[in-house]
């Protein structure tokens, strides 16, 4: 196997952790946002910290 495969292979292997860490983090922003529209949609006062959870990414 040449450097230039080896390397290759390397960054291949780094480009598939990257995406399966962007899954997870996807899978997980997805039950972040579930979990805080429903404790909106209970919330009984003016649902400030719930709007806040919804909000987080856009910070």
């Amino acid at each position: 196997m040449t450097e230039a495969s080896r390397v290759q292979k390397l960054l291949n292997e780094q480009n598939a952790e990257i995406d399966r860490l962007k899954a997870r983090i996807e899978k997980l922003e997805a039950a972040l946002r579930k979990y805080a529209e429903e404790e909106y949609n209970g919330f009984n006062g003016n649902g400030e910290h719930a709007r806040n959870v919804l909000d987080w990414k856009d910070d």
